[in-house]
């Protein structure tokens, strides 16, 4: 029994050593880890920050800085978009024109589901999110009007109008304006930025109008040049004027706009003559019968002077 006891005190003493060993050679491969003085000499405050940052492949809090990303967090979300800020930024997914273009046709296949990055400006806020206008850049009239769902009433009450460029999961396409999903805001307009655009609009917009009033002063007595600049919105004014003449009831004929045709003779400055032929009206005893017109309009003033039917 004695005997016994000192073979299993050996055994235990065996086991004992072994363990130690083991740990021993653990230690060799894997190493003891940085030391709290690797960690700040590198950037860090603690050995956990340093591995948490090590471990995304960050060796100093410097290297970190010049990705660009506001935080770790920030860059495990992105880290599949670019390793850095700007490649992030840079990353485009399905693009502006391919995402129009798909509206028209073969939604589910090139858009629905996939990435992009835009720009966009809020616009407005209801039950089906922020709605917002996709755009190539914050300057362009071009663009897509969709719903961000998951954008809160408070992210819109606080840029509103403001433009930004975000990463997103496009969604169902919808009857009207497709869903998308925001995953982040890359970068939205500060007060000075914000201010700053809309003062080159309202500037561009002046410069505009008066270049628009110094054409209209030189060719006032113009024909051909009134109609290719006003011939659109003489039509749709003068038409409803046209229709206050009917005495019973009236119908337009064909598609299109009402007024097919301009006199090249300006009766007085700034007035444009258009004519038509679209129209049937009724007399007293239910008789239809077709009708040409004409309608003088005034461009400067943006009004119908008279009508006459012949």
């Amino acid at each position: 029994m004695k005997q016994f006891f000192i073979i299993s005190e050996r055994l235990v003493r065996c086991v004992s050593s072994m363990k130690n060993l083991l740990l021993i050679l653990a230690l060799f491969v894997v190493g003891c880890g940085p030391s709290l003085e690797e960690a700040k000499n590198a950037g860090f405050s603690s050995v956990i920050e340093y591995e948490n940052y090590k471990n995304q492949g960050f060796e100093s809090m410097e290297s970190f800085k010049s990705s660009g990303f506001e935080s770790l967090a920030q860059f495990i979300r992105l880290k599949d978009f670019g390793k850095t800020m700007k490649e992030v930024l840079d990353y485009e997914g399905v693009s502006f024109q391919e995402f129009k273009d798909c509206k028209m046709s073969d939604y589910d296949i090139y858009c629905k589901g996939k990435m992009a990055s835009m720009y966009a400006t809020l616009d407005s806020f209801s039950t089906d999110g922020v709605r917002l206008h996709l755009k190539k850049n914050c300057n362009d009239k071009d663009y897509i009007s969709v719903d961000a769902p998951n954008l809160g009433k408070g992210f819109h009450d606080s840029n509103q109008k403001r433009c930004g460029k975000f990463l997103f999961r496009i969604g169902d396409k919808n009857w009207f304006n497709p869903d998308i999903y925001i995953n982040e805001t890359l970068w939205i307009e500060t007060d000075r930025e914000f201010d700053s655009r809309l003062e080159k609009i309202f500037v561009a917009k002046a410069e505009q109008l008066k270049a628009d009033r110094e054409a209209l002063e030189i060719n006032k007595k113009n024909a051909k040049w009134l109609a290719e600049n006003y011939m659109v919105e003489a039509s749709y004014v003068c038409a409803f004027l046209v229709e206050q003449y009917a005495k019973y009831d009236f119908k337009w004929e064909g598609y299109g706009s009402k007024f097919s045709n301009y006199s090249g003779k300006v009766k007085k400055p700034y007035v444009l003559t258009i004519f038509g032929d679209k129209i049937k009206l009724q007399n007293g005893f239910g008789a239809w019968q077709r009708k040409q017109y004409s309608c003088d309009y005034n461009v400067k003033e943006q009004k119908p002077l008279k009508v006459t039917f012949n």
